[in-house]
C-alpha cells in the first residue's frame, strides 16, 4: 500500500502552524499585558520591609522613594 504523502504533510504543517501561532500568542500576552505578573512585589513598598509605609502623598516626613502604592499614596522610608 502506498501511503499519502501530501496528506500526511499537510496535517504536520496544520499542527507545526498551530502550535507556532499558540506560542507567539501567549508571548504576545505576556510581552503586553501580563507582564505585572513577574513584577507583582517586586516593586511594591509595603514588599520592602517594616521600615517602608504607604502614607497619605504629603505626609511623608522622612525619605520618599519610588515604589508602588496605591492611588493617592507615597513611598516612605522611616529609617530608626
Amino acid at each position: 500500500m502506498k501511503s499519502n504523502n501530501k496528506a500526511d504533510l499537510s496535517i504536520t504543517a496544520m499542527i507545526i502552524t498551530v502550535l507556532a501561532l499558540t506560542v507567539l500568542i501567549v508571548l504576545l500576552v505576556v510581552f503586553t499585558k501580563g507582564s505585572n505578573i513577574f513584577t507583582t512585589g517586586v516593586f511594591d513598598c509595603e514588599s520592602k520591609g517594616n521600615e517602608y509605609r504607604c502614607v497619605a502623598e504629603g505626609a511623608c516626613q522622612a525619605e520618599k522613594t519610588k515604589f508602588n502604592c496605591p492611588k493617592g499614596q507615597e513611598c516612605c522610608v522611616e529609617r530608626g
